[in-house]
């Protein structure tokens, strides 16, 4: 429809990265730059694909980085069982953001993932009934990562309702204000922030800049913080 419109640009926040690849070759075809933000279009961690303008939002192997260094700040020099509690099966987010924690997880001999599931439809009652599943199992394990925040949240409760809250770590990405109580309380041990709002503003900087004739970079890169309890009383979260 904005194609029929004769729209001076589109931005485009995917809701699957490959099925709107589609998009590209439309937009191209009527010669409508295309910018896309905070979810990719094709697979490239950074966003790039031909045909786009540029991509505003993370490298989603950084985020699992992330990932990665909160477990390794958390740890220690102490040894790792590691549960992970990944996204929907296949997505480009769930499959990079666990490339991006084993290349943390290779630097430490003394981390082991004992048990890892992609849960559909990234849902909260899918992490849950995961988390209560593999507690009965008795398995060791003393680290939860989890690769979206309601699966945190659903790891700190079946933790919690299991009296062992206070010997596992849990730490996740993307604070959500249902987020900040379990910070507060320290059944979430660490979160990441991400601006919606200045990746927004980019998004719309980048279109105005190419409109104007001027250079844009294809990857504009917004950088996510680590939140824990020593600096919660300084994040607002957006959502």
């Amino acid at each position: 429809n904005y194609v029929a419109l004769g729209v001076d640009a589109i931005l485009l926040c995917a809701g699957d990265s490959e099925a709107l690849i589609s998009a590209v070759e439309v937009c191209n075809n009527a010669d409508i730059p295309l910018i896309t933000f905070t979810n990719t279009v094709g697979p490239n961690p950074d966003g790039t694909y031909e045909g786009v303008v540029s991509f505003i939002g993370t490298n989603e192997v950084t985020v699992g980085n992330l990932l990665g260094e909160e477990a390794e700040q958390l740890l220690g020099d102490a040894e790792g069982k590691i549960v992970i509690i990944e996204g929907n099966p296949g997505t480009a987010p769930q499959r990079l953001r666990r490339q991006g924690f084993d290349e943390i997880l290779a630097n430490h001999d003394n981390w082991e993932v004992v048990y890892s599931q992609a849960i559909e439809g990234w849902t909260k009652e899918g992490s849950l009934a995961m988390m209560e599943d593999f507690i009965q199992t008795g398995q060791e394990f003393n680290f939860v990562s989890c690769q979206w925040s309601t699966a945190a949240i659903a790891a700190a409760q079946a933790l919690t309702e299991a009296g062992m809250i206070d010997d596992v770590y849990v730490a996740s990405i993307e604070i959500t204000n249902e987020c900040v109580p379990f910070i507060e309380d320290g059944s979430i041990d660490m979160l990441s922030f991400y601006s919606v709002e200045d990746t927004g503003y980019l998004a719309l900087e980048t279109t105005v800049k190419y409109l104007n004739g001027e250079e844009v970079p294809e990857f504009v890169e917004v950088i996510p913080e680590i939140v824990s309890i020593d600096n919660i009383d300084t994040i607002t979260p957006e959502m």
